[in-house]
């Protein structure tokens, strides 16, 4: 049996809610700050699960280090 493809839109789907996700918490964090912004926030602004967003980021630092790499090229690019 061939090894099952891997399916392009549900890949896109992910990256889609992945940005999504760190777009919220970007505005959470300019919003209340880092300390005061929890993870619930960024879901609820994100209109995802706390579920689907701990299957995007395995925990708040790995959140904020996509930001961060995020931003990062951001400014290399300008």
């Amino acid at each position: 049996m061939p090894a099952k493809q891997p399916n392009s839109a549900a890949g896109s789907r992910s990256s889609e809610t992945r940005e999504r996700i760190v777009d919220a918490a970007e505005e959470c964090f300019i919003q209340n700050g880092t300390q005061r912004t929890s993870m619930s926030d960024i879901a609820a602004a994100a209109g995802v699960s706390r579920k689907t967003l701990y299957r995007q980021f395995e925990d708040r630092p790995a959140l904020i280090e996509a930001l961060l790499i995020r931003r990062i090229y951001q400014v290399g690019d300008k």
